[in-house]
């Protein structure tokens, strides 16, 4: 190897790391998936058609489950018990109003005011306006100026 390609001049070590990971997991996945059973690949494949169908009825709002869809979700959570396998009817709009929602919450909480520090006294207000009025650009710090007067 020469020195113009020595290791870390485009990726570093853990991102290669990382990468070579993600491939390893993908190709036992991929192994996995070939040596499932028949019957769980048409299962999977059934749950994901008809969550298909139910997303691509024509409608103006939001696809609604009909009560034979709640049946047939129903049928298949007591036949097949591995819940992390069913796919869950959500569609990208809703994901993106959570995140917005999630994201709005968590700064209302980040900005709302604090009971540790109190506010400070209308003279202490009034003081450092007065100081602020007072100090032009380029003259000593507010600092400066409280210990001189």
């Amino acid at each position: 190897m020469s020195a113009e390609y020595s290791v870390g001049t485009f990726r570093s070590e853990p991102a290669i790391m990382a990468a070579m990971t993600d491939y390893i997991l993908l190709l036992v996945a991929l192994l996995g998936a070939t040596v499932r059973a028949r019957g769980d690949l048409v299962a999977e494949d059934l749950l994901l058609r008809q969550q298909l169908a139910v997303l691509t009825r024509p409608t103006c709002k939001r696809p609604r489950l009909c009560a034979h869809d709640r049946l047939f979700w129903t049928m298949a959570r007591m036949v097949r018990r591995d819940r992390r396998r069913h796919p869950t009817l959500v569609t990208p709009e809703t994901v993106v109003r959570w995140h917005r929602r999630g994201w709005r919450l968590f700064w209302r909480w980040r900005s709302h005011a604090r009971a540790a520090q109190p506010r400070p006294s209308a003279e202490v207000r009034e003081l450092i306006a007065h100081i602020a009025r007072r100090t032009r650009p380029g003259a000593p710090s507010a600092s400066a100026a409280i210990c001189s007067s």
